[in-house]
Parts: C-alpha cells; sequence; structure tokens
C-alpha cells in the first residue's frame, strides 16, 4: 500500500511538483514510484507489483478511475484549463522531451502551422487531460485538492498544508526542512534566475504566471474553448458561467 500520492496532470505543475517530493522521500528514506496513464499501464494493475510501505505515488496524467481504489492521503493538482493549452502549445512546439513517442510527430505537426491554428491543434491534442480533470471526483476525503495558481503565488504556505494532510510534517519533517526544499525549488532557480512573467519559449519553465491564456487566445480560440471545454471550467470554478 502506497503511504501518500500525489496526482497531477500535464501542464499542471507536475516536474516542479515531483523534484520537491523526490527530495523529501529521499530526506525520509522513501522509496518513490512514477505511473504516467497517459503512456503506459500503471504497474499496479499487474498482480505480482506490490507496492512498498513508505512509499509515495507520483502519478502523471491522473486517471481517476484508476486511482480511485487507492486510501492512502494524497493530494491533486489541477489549472486554468486555458492556460494549460497555451502552456502545452508552446511546450509542445519547442521543449517537450522527445522520449515521448509520438512527441516528435506532433511537434513537426505543429510547426507546419501558425500560431492561431497551433493553439486550435492543442486543443485538439491535449483534450484528453482536460477530460481526466473533468472526470475527477473532487470529493474524495482522502485527496486534497490544491490548484497550480494557488502553489505558484504561495509555495511554501501551499507545501506546508499538502504535507501536513499527508502526515508528514510537522512530525516527519521539520517545517523548516520543508521550507528549504520548497525554497531550493523556487521558479528563479529552475529557470536559470528569470522572475515569474520573464518568458523564454524554450525554457520548460516558460513564464511561470497564471492568466497567460488571455496573451495568446483569440476571439476564435475562445469560441472553440467554450464550445468543448467550457463545462470543465464551471465544474472546477474557474468560471461561473459561459459568458467569460
Amino acid at each position: 500500500m502506497f503511504q501518500t500520492a500525489y496526482y497531477g496532470h500535464h501542464k499542471c505543475c507536475s516536474q516542479y511538483i515531483t523534484k520537491i517530493i523526490k527530495d523529501i522521500c529521499d530526506t525520509l528514506k522513501y522509496t518513490w514510484e512514477i505511473e504516467d496513464h497517459a503512456v503506459e499501464l500503471p504497474k499496479r494493475l499487474y498482480p505480482d507489483y506490490l507496492p512498498l510501505e513508505k512509499s509515495c505515488l507520483i502519478c502523471w496524467n491522473s486517471d481517476y478511475l484508476l486511482v480511485r481504489s487507492l486510501e492512502c492521503p494524497g493530494f491533486h493538482v489541477i489549472r486554468d484549463p486555458r492556460d494549460m493549452i497555451v502552456s502545452g502549445y508552446f511546450s509542445h512546439l519547442y521543449n517537450h522531451s522527445e522520449r515521448w513517442p509520438k512527441m516528435k510527430v506532433y511537434r513537426n505537426y505543429l510547426k507546419t502551422l501558425d500560431k492561431e491554428k497551433g493553439i486550435l491543434a492543442e486543443m485538439e491534442f491535449s483534450s484528453v487531460y482536460l477530460y481526466h480533470i473533468f472526470s475527477w471526483d473532487y470529493h474524495n476525503p482522502n485527496i486534497l485538492e490544491k490548484r497550480f495558481e494557488d502553489l505558484i503565488a504561495n509555495p511554501v504556505e501551499e507545501f506546508k498544508q499538502i504535507f501536513s494532510h499527508l502526515q508528514i510534517t510537522p512530525n516527519l519533517l521539520s517545517q523548516e526542512d520543508l521550507h528549504a526544499i520548497v525554497e531550493k525549488h523556487a521558479f528563479n532557480r529552475l529557470s536559470g534566475g528569470r522572475k515569474e512573467g520573464e518568458e523564454d519559449v524554450y525554457s520548460h519553465y516558460r513564464r511561470g504566471l497564471p492568466g497567460d491564456w488571455k496573451n495568446h487566445f483569440s476571439s476564435h480560440h475562445i469560441e472553440q474553448f467554450k464550445k468543448l471545454f467550457n463545462p470543465i471550467l464551471i465544474k472546477t470554478g474557474y468560471e461561473t458561467d459561459e459568458n467569460w
């Protein structure tokens, strides 16, 4: 049985959060296991796979149907789906690892499109990740719900709440040690010294600010997004109706 779990989604700060979790696991002598529901069958579904105690599940591209039976304390991070599209577009065009088998083909396709058509293509490409967010159960008492926007605005306080829910602080890890680990992975360090809002399209940590979709969505993008994904915005509370 996993002792703790993190549930993330594509372009929702997963790399950043994973770095912090790995450092905490190393400090506590925990093991960690990464599963990616977008590219592989979870190992837990195999009969000979028995997770260890004192271990953390790091789940990328989380599909609730595949994790709903877990009873360990966990946390789940989402992001404004419109920002997910913009972040995905720039990442897939310039810097996402091509170890992902379909990435090279998709990147070559994006290079043939201007930004207007490229963002529309990204809506189609990333739809599976947005529907994972839509199908999530946001009322599971074992899972603490968090937003990318809050993590970026106040990371130390947010991670204190997260690791308190996971029963790691303050009994197993001091708040001072947690603070040091979070600060080690601050945006300006991961981005090579840039401040949040300073853009580098070739960096995985491109800009670091919420609401960037407003700088890139055209009226046609807004119309198309409403047609395809407006229920996701409303369910997650990023909008209250379709008149945004």
